[in-house]
């Protein structure tokens, strides 16, 4: 019975596929299109392979994509003290973790979520047209959005919204507040 298909195979179907795979001559014997399609299906097999590594490479970087927190405030850009970035700095180093500087609308946003983080860091919108320098920048913290959410020891004020400092020179050293890009 396993015999049956195999001749089916050879004698009906192997012409049509091996002339779709380019193995189809009219002057090649049986023996030389079956090598020709096995040729053909191994080629299909590797390729298929580097596609589904290919796929599962993207999928892996998809899913560190996923899982990184939309927000990184209060980053560093040397270590030992969390001011040290100057405005330039704290942009590449935003660029450098794949990400780029907050805005204050982003600011508001995630401390309306319960962010505090009480460390002044560079923002990516410039300061307000009155104040408009292209030597100056605008930093700001979260002081988080209400009691109940609570404020990084040390932070005085009360909790809630955004401090923002305008016109601050790009040279003056604070933190970086990073956002998914």
């Amino acid at each position: 019975m396993k015999i049956l298909p195999i001749i089916v195979l050879l004698l009906v179907a192997l012409p049509a596929l091996a002339q779709d795979n380019n193995c189809y001559k009219p002057d090649i014997g049986r023996e030389d299109m079956v090598k020709c399609l096995e040729a053909k299906h191994e080629q299909s097999k590797k390729e298929m392979e580097a596609l589904r590594e290919e796929l599962s490479k993207a999928n892996e970087r998809l899913s560190k994509i996923e899982n990184e927190p939309g927000i990184r405030p209060c980053v560093p850009c040397s270590t030992g003290t969390s001011y040290s970035c100057t405005r330039l700095e704290a942009a590449n180093k935003c660029e450098s973790l794949g990400m780029r500087l907050c805005t204050l609308a982003e600011l508001g946003a995630y401390g309306e979520a319960g962010l505090a983080t009480c460390c002044w860091g560079w923002v990516g919108d410039p300061p307000p047209p009155e104040n408009f320098s292209r030597t100056t920048g605008t930093a700001a913290f979260v002081m988080g959005s209400s009691a109940s959410t609570g404020y990084s020891s040390g932070c005085s004020g009360d909790p809630g919204g955004l401090r923002i400092s305008n016109s601050v020179s790009h040279t003056q050293k604070y933190a970086a507040h990073c956002c998914r890009k």
